[in-house]
């Protein structure tokens, strides 16, 4: 699937089981500002102290517009569209299977919350608030990309 974020095409694939996106590194532009992300990603491997971007980066499709804080790792092959972007794009996962549908709601799944482990998914982008005259994340003096 491909993604464009912040006036860039991205390909990448769909993961259900990821909770964050994750951008290959060597597909990231080199004047995009990264930090350190505060937190390791866990999953069928790890990746301790990954980067992500210094704010979130828009990305949209014909009629909308998202944000999306993707993590930057040096390992992957391939870019990673996680349960973040799909949540806010409306994703609904289907099986034509009464069965398969039967049972994902058996186990729990309602349609009308979020994704996440305790369905409590964001709904809405996050929003900074400024704080003149300081600017971006940690207060340097680079732009922000909202």
């Amino acid at each position: 699937m491909a993604l464009f974020l912040n006036g860039k095409w991205f390909m990448g694939l769909l993961d259900t089981g990821a909770d964050v996106s994750v951008i290959a590194e060597r597909h990231w532009p080199s004047t995009w500002p990264c930090v350190q992300a505060t937190a390791d990603l866990k999953g069928v491997g790890s990746a301790t102290a990954p980067l992500h971007n210094a704010c979130a980066i828009p990305w949209h499709d014909e009629r909308t517009l998202w944000h999306v804080l993707p993590c930057v790792l040096k390992e992957l092959p391939v870019s990673l569209w996680g349960r973040d972007v799909l949540q806010e794009a409306g994703a609904i996962l289907y099986s034509s299977s009464a069965k398969v549908s039967h049972m994902t709601l058996q186990q729990g799944f309602d349609p009308r919350k979020g994704l996440e482990k305790s369905q409590q998914g964001i709904k809405e982008p996050i929003s900074s608030m400024p704080h003149p005259p300081h600017m971006g994340l940690g207060y340097e003096t680079s732009p922000t990309y909202f």
